[in-house]
């Protein structure tokens, strides 16, 4: 239902969303729907139990349906601001970051919110 909801103010509100005049006109249009996919998603896993979220999450991240032990690495095991720590926990989320970022960009398209974004979302 929130999404439904969340779908029809949007076209509400944006009627001409998907009326670019722009060169590459039909990979806005693939980027804005994909837009509106991912959020649709974000609201469905908002409305539902953190177990659930977890569980549904898991399709995609198998480590996630895993309790964490006192064995399992996290990243705030050694917090020291060194070359080789930054190294040692060097792995896929920093790329994931980078993608996050550069994918940000082609929606918000201002440099400084863009980065005033990705700092609030790393809080």
């Amino acid at each position: 239902m929130c999404v439904f909801v969340f779908q029809v103010s949007y076209s509400y509100l944006r009627p001409d969303a998907l009326e670019f005049f722009h060169p590459m006109q039909r990979f806005w249009r693939v980027m804005h729907m994909m837009t509106l996919v991912y959020f649709s998603g974000i609201i469905i896993l908002l409305n539902h139990r953190p177990s659930y979220g977890r569980w549904l999450l898991g399709y995609f991240d198998p480590l996630l349906n895993q309790d964490v032990t006192k064995g399992h690495h996290t990243y705030d095991d050694n917090c020291e601001f060194t070359l080789a720590n930054v190294w040692d926990n060097f792995d896929h989320y920093y790329f994931i970051h980078w993608m996050d970022w550069f994918l940000a960009s082609f929606v918000i398209r201002d440099f400084p919110i863009l980065h005033l974004w990705h700092v609030l979302n790393e809080f």
